[in-house]
């Protein structure tokens, strides 16, 4: 079904299901992409299988079909990363009820024939632990579907509260204990001189019910790198053009009380600021800027550390996931957790299809023998 047909009973069915979701995704929550199909070209054509038992609810996907090449065969496949979600996040997973979830993803699985989609289902970037995890092969394996994981990243997380085995000084402004000795003493160091600038000690609120922060916000990610194309920036929404977007987004989000703004300020002056997303049980990071006047003090990380240091401090924090891409090794190396997201391709349908992905991991076996034995040799 498209994205911009849904009527209300539908869209508030798919908003239960993003608050009681196995694995939570701020990014295909309702209140996340239903304004997307209004307000970005990237996502008005966006489509979406349900998964429903009568008036129940219990699986939602976003996806698309594009163009892959296997073996060197050229091939059309299913994926999840719409470009809206591909351009906004790193997080493309389905969302899946907890009850019922191998159940659910079979049905996802068997639905593809039936609604002549291409017989290649391509899971980007998919959770390789957990429930849902376990979910996805139990569901292949009781669909008869041949699925095999084609590589992995570790990506930065945060699982706050005593059960994380990190802990943290409710008197320190940024979380330190997860640190190298080495990044430790420096970041103190940047912190102390970012005071004498200053000349006094800067803060950590959130700003999240004040509609007047968004507005800040745009304004302080449009001043720096991000507004400026000459210096490989341009992609801030107010210079992008995707400001009317973000401020619907972040006003349904509000008026739920699952938007945060996490603000660093010494009196007028803010520093950094940080926008986030609560989606069932997991807050997700979404977007941060900060006062390039003070970047010698590496303000950004110091900001990101402030954050860190909110979550860990509060047990009852919820999990949170900063979506950063594993290639900004610089943010990700200050977060003290990882979690791994694998990507799968299964077979759905099809002879071909199905020869074609049984077949790679005895592909993927030769190439690894025969790249051992050429290391051994050299």
């Amino acid at each position: 079904m498209q994205l911009s047909g849904l009527d209300p009973g539908e869209l508030g069915r798919w908003q239960e299901l993003a608050d009681r979701a196995i694995e939570p995704n701020a990014f295909l929550d309702p209140r996340f992409l239903e304004p997307s199909s209004r307000l970005r070209d990237d996502a008005r054509d966006t489509r979406l299988l349900f998964v429903e038992d009568g008036d129940e609810l219990l699986g939602v996907m976003a996806f698309a079909v594009v163009p892959r090449k296997i073996r060197g065969l050229p091939v059309r496949a299913v994926t999840p990363r719409i470009p809206v979600l591909s351009e906004e996040s790193e997080r493309w997973y389905p969302l899946i009820d907890p009850d019922r979830a191998s159940e659910t993803l079979e049905a996802l699985l068997l639905g593809f024939s039936r609604l002549d989609l291409p017989g290649y289902l391509d899971l980007d970037c998919f959770p390789a632990d957990g429930a849902l995890n376990d979910a996805l092969f139990a569901a292949a394996a009781s669909a008869d579907v041949p699925i095999v994981e084609r590589g992995s990243e570790e990506f930065a997380f945060l699982y706050p509260g005593p059960a994380a085995g990190t802990a943290a000084d409710p008197s320190s402004l940024i979380a330190l204990d997860a640190l190298s000795t080495h990044s430790r003493k420096n970041f103190a160091r940047l912190l102390r001189g970012l005071e004498r600038e200053l000349g006094g000690a800067p803060s950590l609120t959130d700003r999240g019910e004040d509609p007047s922060s968004i507005e800040d916000f745009l304004a302080l990610q449009a001043a720096g790198w991000k507004g400026d194309s000459a210096s490989g920036g341009g992609f801030a929404y107010r210079v992008s053009g995707q400001e009317p977007w973000f401020r619907e987004v972040t006003s349904r989000f509000r008026a739920a009380g699952r938007l945060s703004v996490h603000s660093l300020v010494y009196e007028q002056t803010t520093l950094y600021m940080a926008v986030t997303y609560r989606s069932g049980g997991r807050e997700f990071g979404v977007q941060d800027a900060y006062d390039e006047r003070f970047a010698r003090f590496r303000t950004g990380t110091l900001g990101r550390l402030a954050v860190m240091q909110r979550f860990l401090s509060q047990p009852d924090a919820a999990q949170f996931d900063p979506d950063l891409n594993p290639r900004y090794a610089d943010s990700t190396h200050i977060y003290p957790h990882r979690r791994r997201f694998s990507s799968y391709l299964l077979a759905t349908g099809g002879a071909l299809p199905r020869s074609v992905v049984s077949a790679l991991p005895v592909l993927r076996q030769v190439r690894d023998a025969l790249t051992r034995e050429g290391r051994q040799r050299a």
